[in-house]
């Protein structure tokens, strides 16, 4: 598995995992640098972000494809 920064081409795949694990879309978006990527093989597994403000960061977003949990 590769672990990687997000660029604006992934926000389709992310916007996906998010909605199929029923996370907010609201200002996802606007937070894309800061969110990683987990990939098998070309695959999308699982994504993570956060929303920093300041000195201080919410854990905003985790979610990984219904195949790879448990």
């Amino acid at each position: 598995m590769l672990s990687r920064r997000t660029s604006p081409k992934d926000w389709p795949q992310i916007r996906a995992l998010l909605q199929a694990a029923n996370l907010p879309l609201d200002g996802a978006q606007e937070h894309l640098e800061t969110f990683r990527l987990v990939e098998r093989a070309g695959h999308v597994c699982g994504v993570a972000g956060l929303e920093i403000h300041g000195e201080a960061a919410l854990l905003r977003s985790v979610a990984t494809g219904a195949e790879y949990r448990s």
